[in-house]
């Protein structure tokens, strides 16, 4: 992120879920140690039952960076300090969905471009309006800067987010992420609307 590179944490959590009795199990794989506290964590949340959560947190649990490592360095040294900035993490992010997906949204602009970012977040819940290529037509109608970079980092940070589509389409993985991205729009890009009508017009 701004010109560090992605890292995985020492866990990278392979996932999956398994329907037993009418309830969710959740299943961890690791390819080092496990870690009991994070995970015991996780499972007391209310939204551990939803697939979306877990995919979402692990998500953001799995991608740590430089402001990650100097926070960790703050709480000591090994794998104790970065497992205690992981339960920090999931008791940050709440039990509310759209809480949890507003903050990686927010994350994604100050990780990514802030400028940018909101476009993109916005842009998206266009669904179907917008793929790669009218993005970047749309960002340079409107003398806005545009990396490719920024946008490909954008759509695979958190991949629980976004899925890609034919004809270069990215859209939301579903309704409810689609419906707190309006609300950023709403939010942050008021007049977005006005400027999306004027740029299909034209």
């Amino acid at each position: 992120f701004k010109g560090t590179a992605i890292t995985c944490n020492p866990y990278y959590i392979f996932k999956e879920l398994e329907k037993e009795n009418s309830d969710l199990k959740f299943v961890w794989c690791c390819n080092s140690n496990e870690s009991k506290k994070v995970i015991d964590k996780i499972l007391k949340k209310e939204e551990s039952v939803e697939p979306l959560y877990l995919s979402l947190i692990v998500d953001r649990l799995c991608k740590l960076d430089e402001f990650d490592f100097r926070e960790i360095r703050k709480l000591g040294d090994g794998m104790d300090a970065i497992e205690n900035y992981m339960v920090s993490i999931v008791n940050r992010y709440g039990d509310n969905l759209e809480e949890i997906i507003n903050e990686l949204f927010s994350e994604l602009c100050q990780r990514i471009n802030e400028t940018t970012i909101p476009y993109f977040i916005s842009l998206l819940s266009y669904e179907r309006v917008f793929n790669i290529y009218a993005i970047e037509e749309f960002m340079k109608y409107y003398n806005l800067p545009y990396e490719e970079s920024d946008f490909i980092l954008f759509t695979k940070l958190y991949p629980s987010l976004i899925e890609r589509k034919q004809d270069e389409f990215y859209v939301y993985s579903c309704d409810l992420i689609k419906k707190v991205a309006k609300e950023f729009k709403e939010k942050h890009l008021p007049s977005l609307d006005e400027k999306v009508l004027v740029y299909l017009e034209s």
